[in-house]
């Protein structure tokens, strides 16, 4: 509109239009947040401000959020948020259920396992494609921003969670176990787990915790009074092992250190709630080496409700659940710092 109306501009650059870079560094709010339209060809100067923000000198966070055109099958792509002490980029996914699906970063390579990948199976003569869906998994260039395809492998959904071994394999746990490799070979865990199934159906599997040479898994309700069954399986040998104490709860993935000693994991509540006693959250620890948890979660964690969740009383009908939300934990860079994160919709 600018360029319309006042026919002596500048152009683009006009400082009319765009202001100094010595003067962004005196805007007075903490956070920016500039839309552009995908296909729009101005969007050059959104993405323009963004980084003239970031370099004149400005202490707040600039985010750039461009919109997709494809948004029936993708989400809409925050490219980065940035400044002096964080770094966040809100990535798109490719549309599928993401409660049947694992996330996990290898080599700047965001791998999404699980979820519905449509293949042509083949091209009929009056120019119609027959296709099908199977499981199978996709890569994202952190560098590139375009999902590939590694698909068309059927592979269950894979809901319990995922990570990268020490051999550079990806361990892929939900009610199969996979090893999948970046070049696209999908190899699955035999023998399977001994029998892990009910009337309904096979019970769920989630990752707890990956070794130099074991996985770590657990089966929710599989164990007596429908708790948790915990089994290793020995990446050397094959072999499965669930001489292990049952517990209760749900349990992030877990994050292993101390030269593979001790299993970090956050949970929904104490291991063995007494009955109608009270459930407490919190980073536990499991000692590999004695196949045993610590009692107590790890100290100075505040279950107030802000950095973990409250401490809650059960009732007769769910000694044993406690509340219902989920729990995440990571491991931040090579150093023994972990963060989490909780969020308060239920499990199911």
């Amino acid at each position: 509109m600018w360029l319309y109306i006042n026919k002596e501009n500048e152009g683009l650059q006009d400082r009319r239009l765009k202001p100094a870079a010595e003067d962004l560094m005196w805007i007075g709010c903490e956070r920016v947040l500039v839309i552009v339209a995908e296909e729009d060809h101005l969007n050059g100067v959104g993405r323009s401000y963004v980084g003239e923000l970031k370099k004149g000198g400005w202490k707040g966070c600039a985010s750039l959020h461009l919109s997709s055109s494809s948004s029936s099958d993708f989400d809409d792509i925050l490219i980065e948020c940035e400044s002096g002490s964080d770094r966040i980029r809100r990535l798109s996914v490719p549309d599928s259920e993401l409660r049947y699906n694992s996330l996990v970063v290898l080599k700047s390579r965001v791998y999404l396992i699980g979820g519905d990948i449509e293949i042509q199976i083949q091209k009929n003569e009056d120019g119609t494609t027959d296709k099908e869906k199977k499981i199978g998994y996709r890569h994202l260039d952190l560098g590139v921003g375009q999902w590939g395809l590694e698909g068309g492998k059927s592979i269950e959904d894979q809901f319990g969670a995922a990570a990268v071994g020490h051999d550079g394999l990806i361990y892929s746990v939900g009610c199969q176990q996979y090893r999948l490799s970046p070049d696209g070979i999908v190899e699955k865990l035999t023998p399977p787990p001994p029998p892990l199934s009910h009337e309904g159906g096979a019970y769920e599997s989630r990752l707890l915790g990956l070794t130099s040479k074991k996985l770590f898994i657990y089966t929710i309700g599989a164990g007596v009074n429908c708790s948790n069954l915990l089994l290793s399986y020995d990446l050397e040998s094959g072999t499965w092992d669930d001489k292990y104490d049952n517990f209760f709860g749900f349990w992030s993935a877990g994050v292993v250190l101390y030269n593979d000693r001790y299993l970090f994991s956050f949970g929904t509540q104490n291991l063995i709630p007494p009955r109608r006693k009270m459930v407490v959250p919190g980073i536990y620890v499991f000692d590999i080496e004695r196949r045993q948890w610590l009692p107590e979660p790890v100290e100075g964690l505040r279950t107030d409700g802000t950095v973990l969740p409250r401490v809650y009383r059960t009732k007769p009908a769910d000694d044993y659940m406690g509340p219902g939300y989920s729990p995440y934990l990571f491991q931040i860079g090579n150093k023994h710092k972990l963060a989490l994160l909780w969020d308060s919709r239920a499990m199911f």
